[in-house]
This record gives C-alpha cells, structure tokens and sequence, in this order.
C-alpha cells in the first residue's frame, strides 16, 4: 500500500513538474519528458501492471494540459508499455544495463511514433486540427530525447545498483 502510493504520488510528481516547471523553459521542454521515462523506468522495474496502471495516470493528467486530443498522450504511453513488456519477455533474457538501456530507447521511440501517427490520423480524419510534422528539428529534438533518456538511465542503474543491499531491483521476468 504505502509502495503504490508512493509510486502514484511520484508519477503525479513527475506530470507537475512536467506541466509546470519546464513549461516555462522551452529548450529543457523539448528534450526532457519525466513522465515518460519515468513510466517506462517503473514498467521495467516494477511490472507490466503497474506501468500500465501509471501509464493511464501519467497519460490522464498530461492529457488535461495538453493542446492534443484528449486521450492521444495515455494511448502513447501504452502503447510503449505493452511494446516494453513484450520485449522483455520474448527478446531479453538477462537484466543488464545494456537491456535496460535498449528497453528506454525502443521505449521513447515508440512514444514518439505513436504521437505522430495518432495525431495525422485525427488531422487527416478532420476530428483535430493538431498534426505533427516530421521535420529535421522533429528528428533532432528525438534523438536528444533519447540520449538524455539513456543517460539518465544508466545513472538510476548504477545508483539503485550500488545501494542494492537495501533496494534490489525486480526487473520484469522472461518467464
């Protein structure tokens, strides 16, 4: 109980910080997305449950804030859950920083193209106005993402690692 609240409080942490601090910063804006690193972090050490417990969370309290079509952010931060959990299972056997790392990557990937192509699709069908171009800025601004997403990664790993006596990380089974 006191573990689930936690893990809501930080998720609603996250999407605050999310909406209202680096609002105001638009180069910090464009290349850091807590909530989406910090759903796929908890899908990978949590659950697939959970992440998608918070993954609707996260999704319904940015969704109210953004200039999309209400539901297009929570369907994207699913559709990374269920990619990562699928992963995890068929593909990964061993739980190593490289395999985590590659989940985050695939991860923010998959969010972004499911982003786009959920936001054409409601331009094309005229339901919303909002598209998403493709551009080289687009393309940029999503590989910065991903390095700092990596990067931020590998440094929750290590530190989760080194104090592991107390705090062991219980990464998705591949059974």
């Amino acid at each position: 109980m006191v573990k689930t609240t936690v893990k809501i409080l930080l998720i609603i942490l996250f999407a605050l910080i999310q909406v209202s601090f680096l609002y105001h910063s638009p180069p910090i804006r464009s290349y850091f997305h807590p909530v989406l690193l910090g759903v796929i972090l908890l899908t990978v050490w949590s659950g697939a449950r959970s992440g998608v417990f918070f993954g609707i969370l996260a999704g319904l309290c940015l969704d109210l804030y953004s200039n999309f079509a209400f539901g297009i952010i929570t369907i994207s931060l699913l559709l990374p859950i269920l990619m990562i959990t699928y992963i995890f299972k068929k593909f990964l056997a061993r739980r190593t920083i490289y395999s985590t790392i590659m989940v985050v990557v695939v991860g923010t990937i998959i969010y972004w193209a499911s982003l786009i192509v959920w936001t054409n699709m409601m331009s094309w069908l005229n339901w919303f106005p909002g598209a998403i171009v493709l551009t080289g800025q687009l393309i940029q601004m999503i590989i910065i993402q991903v390095i700092i997403n990596v990067l931020l990664t590998s440094f929750f790993y290590l530190l989760f690692r080194y104090f592991s006596t107390r705090f062991r990380l219980n990464l998705i089974s591949a059974t």
